[in-house]
């Protein structure tokens, strides 16, 4: 957490310095300007005054007769499945770039971290056994050593023996200084690590949140110009029941995820997306 807070730190620095599109400013949101809503309702006008689409004349209503979509059982317009399939491109683009970043992000930044976690975890490992060399306490011989230089007479034992002591506590401070880094360092490593992991499902969260835009705005597309229809067509009532559900659909994959058992999304991306 420290880490976060502090906009020196490594994590800080790595993190802005990866900034992606989608990690950068929000992006504008999708207007219904007025040309696009004029030339709605300029369709829906036209057509309902031209009678188009033609219904269905059986005694039923099940007939196949008028511009029926067979699959559906609903009728179509040209300008309806001109809005449903630009709304279905847009969010088949934002799933091709989503695919494209989560791969990016599974294939380089993610195994970086594990790399990173990983040579950390051999370097504490190595600082663990130079601690416990460093903190074993030197034996009476160690303790009462001479060197080259510290004469009998001149150097008592108990001067000597201090000596070595002090030299002792020096290597202990070091090597605890040296053990304390390399776990700051592992801490750092699995905190990048963490937000690497974190980093797709924030990529799914942001291609789900522009897919379902995306949706609403054919649907006030639809909308605009089935309003204008119904009025303007000279069997409006019948043709608005025929009409129904007629709009663009939302993928299952940019559909709202159902929280698990901890509270949270998925922790991995479905398969279209990974």
């Amino acid at each position: 957490m420290a880490q976060l807070l502090d906009p020196h730190s490594r994590l800080w620095l790595g993190l802005v310095g990866r900034r992606r599109r989608w990690t950068g400013p929000p992006a504008r949101p999708i207007r219904y300007g007025p040309i696009a809503r004029l030339t709605d309702v300029y369709h829906g006008l036209r057509d309902g005054r031209a009678g188009v689409p033609r219904l269905p004349t059986g005694a039923d209503g099940a007939s196949t007769a008028g511009d029926v979509d067979v699959a559906t059982e609903h009728v179509v317009t040209a300008h309806l499945e001109v809005l449903r399939r630009r709304t279905r491109e847009q969010i088949v683009q934002e799933q091709v770039v989503a695919q494209a970043e989560i791969a990016a992000l599974v294939d380089c930044a993610v195994p970086e971290a594990v790399g990173r976690v990983r040579t950390v975890v051999q370097q504490l490992s190595e600082a663990v056994r130079r601690y416990e060399a460093a903190i074993r306490q030197p034996t009476e011989h160690q303790l009462t050593e001479r060197r080259l230089a510290e004469d009998r007479h001149k150097r008592p034992d108990g001067l000597v023996a201090a000596r070595r002591l002090a030299e002792h506590r020096q290597r202990e401070l070091r090597a605890t200084e040296e053990l304390r880094q390399v776990v700051r360092q592992l801490e750092l490593a699995r905190t990048e690590l963490a937000a690497a992991k974190a980093g797709i499902e924030l990529r799914m969260a942001v291609a789900r949140s522009r897919a379902q835009r995306i949706h609403e705005h054919g649907w006030r597309r639809c909308a605009a110009y089935w309003q204008q229809l119904v009025r303007s067509h000279g069997d409006g009532g019948r043709l608005n029941g025929l009409l129904e559900l007629a709009g663009p659909d939302l993928p299952e994959w940019a559909r709202e995820q159902p929280p698990t058992e901890s509270g949270h999304g998925p922790d991995r991306p479905p398969e279209d997306l990974r």
